[in-house]
């Protein structure tokens, strides 16, 4: 793919999604969140969707492998006019962090965004939903996609204003939509 990938990780309630919109809105990139897609496939009750449904009544996750092919769709039916994507919340392991390069091209930006427990412990019960993982769960599985691609990761104080947040954030974006080309921030 041609156009620049940004994936954005962090823990539960770090501000993934508030990041994601800002970028997409600013850049006009297309802002695919895994989660609402097969909330969507949930509540229109598609195959996939009650496929879906079933895994959460049985407590368990849907896999990124199984909500591929409904970001895939996302993007190809954008492809003309496509200015970037930016992925909220995953990849959330080395693994998935492969199949999505496979499947759609290498990052060329990772926003990782840290926080401490007791903010994200604050934030959820603020929002009334309730995190999927903890701050140290989600810091041992993530770890290894930061070492990894190093070179194209920019670690984001997410304790910060939103606002705030974006403005480092948008720093980096703005060399990284200006030259269209992968820029590199770490190591």
């Amino acid at each position: 793919m041609s156009t620049p990938i940004v994936w954005v990780i962090g823990a539960p309630c770090s501000g993934k999604g508030t990041q994601s919109e800002k970028i997409a809105q600013k850049y006009g990139f297309k802002h695919i969140d895994p989660i609402f897609l097969v909330d969507k496939e949930i509540d229109t009750h598609t195959p996939a969707g009650k496929k879906f449904q079933e895994m959460r009544l049985g407590g368990q996750e849907v896999p990124l492998a199984e909500m591929l092919p409904l970001i895939e769709k996302e993007v190809m039916g954008n492809r003309g006019g496509l200015q970037g994507l930016v992925i909220d919340g995953y990849p959330s392991n080395l693994q998935e962090a492969k199949v999505l390069e496979q499947r759609l091209g290498p990052p060329d930006m990772i926003i990782s965004l840290d926080v401490q427990d007791d903010i994200t412990s604050r934030r959820t019960s603020r929002a009334g939903s309730v995190g999927r993982v903890s701050v140290a769960e989600h810091r041992g599985s993530t770890q290894p996609i930061l070492k990894n691609y190093a070179r194209v990761t920019l670690q984001v104080n997410g304790e910060e204003e939103p606002d705030k947040i974006f403005d480092v954030i948008a720093e980096h974006m703005d060399g990284l939509v200006k030259n269209r080309k992968k820029i590199q921030i770490g190591r």
